[in-house]
């Protein structure tokens, strides 16, 4: 078995399209990628990036990939790689609060 995080790495490498839907219990969420980034995903009334870290947070379930469906909206815009470590860096403060975590870093631009 291959982790969400894992399967999302293996689209963004490949530049895939893909549906990924994502059941825990009663809850069911989807994740939509195109080129490899995720462009939407959604949690019963949930949309975007919150959709994407609480489908993170989920220990167990199961997931299914459909390549090739696109989704027609478009919530998140941030690099993949980006929004996967913003949402582990959340899980890791969530499981123990009293640790102190870097806060995501942008790259800088140079000036000429």
């Amino acid at each position: 078995t291959m982790a969400v995080p894992d399967s999302l790495q293996t689209l963004h490498i490949g530049m895939k399209a893909a549906l990924v839907t994502l059941t825990c219990g009663k809850i069911t969420g989807r994740i939509w990628c195109e080129d490899g980034s995720v462009v939407h995903s959604k949690v019963e009334n949930v949309e975007g990036e919150d959709a994407f870290y609480t489908m993170l947070r989920w220990s167990t379930g199961d997931f299914v990939i459909e390549h090739g469906i696109r989704g027609k909206q478009r919530t998140i815009s941030c690099d993949p790689m980006l929004l996967l470590m913003e949402g582990l860096r959340l899980l890791d403060e969530e499981r123990d609060p009293d640790k102190q975590y870097p806060a995501p870093s942008t790259p800088s631009t140079a000036e000429p």
